[in-house]
């Protein structure tokens, strides 16, 4: 029989179904409702079971982490979230940071709602509400 390396601790892949249910034989852990619990990594069954995906609080294999880089995708939110059930992480919030469009797209939103709202007041109602912005 062929060695290979399952989990390799630098980086994480999508596993097979078989290496899986091996592993979880080995290591004699039962797949609990499709997730081999291995501490601060999860094998979560994929949603067409025909793989496992490897799962951090901080990466996962599944497609979704690889086409939104940065973001926590649904299993990672699902299996490592806060004790009070939310859905944050318990990594740094740091950790994420948005892309050079995503900043650009935000401050031209942001642009676009101040001007709407400055065409909205009258000169005397923009200078009060540049005051009362001012104070806080």
């Amino acid at each position: 029989m062929e060695e290979r390396t399952l989990l390799d601790s630098l980086s994480i892949e999508t596993q097979s179904i078989e290496a899986v249910e091996n592993l979880s034989r080995y290591l004699n852990r039962e797949i609990e409702n499709g997730v081999l619990d291995m501490g601060r990594i999860k094998l979560v069954l994929s949603g067409d079971k025909k793989s496992f995906y490897a799962t951090t609080a901080t990466d996962c294999s599944c497609p979704a982490k690889h086409w939104h880089p940065g973001r926590p995708c649904k299993h990672q939110r699902r299996h490592f979230s806060a004790p009070n059930g939310k859905e944050t992480l318990l990594i740094d919030a740091v950790a994420w940071q948005p892309t050079e469009g995503e900043l650009r797209y935000w401050k031209d939103k942001k642009a676009k709602l101040q001007k709407q709202k400055d065409q909205e007041l009258s000169p005397t109602q923009r200078f009060a509400a540049d005051i009362v912005a001012s104070w806080g």
